[in-house]
Order: structure tokens, then sequence, then C-alpha cells
């Protein structure tokens, strides 16, 4: 099967690739750097590669947290999601022979309002802070693969347990100096999903089961972040000694983006069990053990 994987160097990109590569599936990189095979705006200029792609992977963006939410960074995060996106649907709305089966769309869990209690479903009215607002739109523009009669799934996706990058890596070598600690109140929960799951969710959803269309929470479980940096602190033989950092502090340091860390919501799973998936790490101890031990 022929892939067109767009945010190729970002975490799921890289590690998604290497996977389908090493199935013998073919994985065109669309994208700005040198890297890529085919570069935004120029999808006329590459029109017999793209109208031989199976799937489409659409998981590019700007990274949320890496920079302050100035107006032009804002106009950046939209751009870079829905705008691609919208770039694609009109390749293929304006070529009719191509061989196109599915698009699988990434959104996020930042979807859904917060909450310490009622847990989130798919078919929850969207809330109206900045991130949510970004996911409502690429999933709206998700949806116009539809109208082409193009098979279409949208991931609300966690927060990624990876040893190759994300949370999980940048937090590690200051754990293993014995320098870690928690922030806010340590209650806030992270609705998290392990590098497997992110693989085989992606690839059951194209190869796996050729039926399925929908939007689905991608997440493994919820921890709350207190426990989640003991469980990293244990896996590395540390303790954690120094108190938790002050929400005031992360709100001064991060501004607006403080947000995605000091508050969370528990997501449910369940429709995409309904479905048939089965998550190997539905237990943080598990998928934090197997990540630092590349148990994959």
């Amino acid at each position: 099967m022929q892939f067109l994987i767009t945010g190729h160097t970002g975490l799921v990109g890289s590690f998604l690739i290497q996977h389908l590569e090493q199935q013998g599936h073919q994985c065109i990189r669309l994208g700005r750097c040198t890297r890529s095979d085919i570069q935004w705006g120029k999808l006329n200029e590459a029109q017999d590669k793209l109208l031989q792609i199976d799937h489409i992977i659409h998981l590019a963006g700007a990274n949320i947290l890496s920079k302050r939410w100035s107006q032009s960074y804002k106009k950046q995060l939209v751009s870079s999601r829905v705008n691609t996106l919208e770039e694609l649907y009109q390749f293929y709305a304006t070529h009719f022979d191509h061989n196109l089966k599915s698009v699988v769309c990434t959104s996020a869990i930042g979807y859904y309002a917060t909450s310490r209690t009622s847990e989130a479903i798919e078919s929850e009215h969207v809330d109206s802070h900045f991130v949510a607002q970004i996911c409502n739109k690429i999933e709206e523009k998700a949806h116009h693969f539809l109208n082409l009669g193009i098979r279409t799934n949208v991931f609300r996706l966690g927060v990624v347990i990876s040893n190759k990058g994300g949370m999980l890596s940048q937090l590690t070598p200051s754990f293993k100096k014995g320098l870690g600690s928690s922030i806010g109140s340590g209650e806030q929960l992270i609705s998290w999903v392990s590098e497997y799951d992110v693989i085989k969710a992606y690839t059951y959803v194209t190869l796996g089961n050729e039926t399925i269309q929908g939007t689905f929470n991608l997440v493994g479980g919820n921890v709350a972040y207190k426990h989640f940096v003991a469980e990293l602190a244990k896996s590395l033989g540390k303790k954690i000694w120094i108190p938790m950092v002050p929400s005031f502090i992360i709100r001064i340091v991060m501004g607006q983006r403080s947000k995605l860390l000091l508050e969370g919501r528990p997501i449910s799973n369940q429709k995409f069990k309904d479905e048939g998936f089965q998550f190997r790490h539905e237990s943080i101890e598990l998928a934090i053990y197997d990540a630092q031990n590349q148990e994959f």
C-alpha cells in the first residue's frame, strides 16, 4: 500500500513511517523540508504520485507548546493544520481518477472542555478555548472528504508515551538526575496513549478494518500528573524530593499554554474499543516501562 504522510518529521510521523516501511508499505512524505518527497503548494507537480496514494495520514501542525502564542503563531498553528488539509482536499476534489481509499486526520483531546469528574465522549460539543477551536476546524475540514466518497477517520489524540520524543523523553533527563517534580496541584489528569497503540490504531483504521469510519478518542488511559511523574521516577529508580512547581509560576512562564498543563479531563476510549480495537497499554506503569525498555 502507498501512504501519504503529512507531518512526517514529528514524533508520530517518524515512528509511524518507520513501522509502515518495515512492513513493506511505501510512504510518501509531504511537507516543507528538504526531506519531503512532495512540497506543500506543489501538489499538482506531483500529480502522478498523489493519484496512486491508497491512504492519507494527516499529522501536520506546528508544535503547540514550543512557542508563546503570539497572534502570528496562533495563525501558524491553525494554518499548518487546517490550510494544509484544505490543499489536499482541493487536489482530490479536482482529480477524480485517484486511488485514495481513506483519510485519517489527527485532532486532539484538547477538543473538550476541562473537568475533574465527567468523562468526555466523542459526541460532546466542542469547547470554546483556542485549542478546541483548532481541533474543531481540523475535524470540519476532514469531513469534507466524505463528500468525495472517501472513508474518513479522525483521532482525538492524547499525550503520546514514547522514548523517541514528547513528554516522556523531555522529562526523563531531569528525573534521571533526581531533579524531577510535579506541577500545579498534581491532580490534573493526563490522558495518554502509548507509541505502540498509536501505531496499531493508525494501521487498524487503514489496513485492519476497511469499513470503520468516525471520530475516536485515541487514549489508553487517564492518570493524575503526580502519579505519572511518580511512576516515571520509579521506573528510573529515583525518588521525587523537589516540591511541586506552583501553578502561578507555570502560568507566568507558559502564558495561555499553561491551560494544557494545569487542566485535564478524563477521556473515554470505549467507542474505539466497540469498533474492535484492543489497546495493549491501559496501565501507565506498563506503558512507561515498555517505553523506557523499548518493549515495542
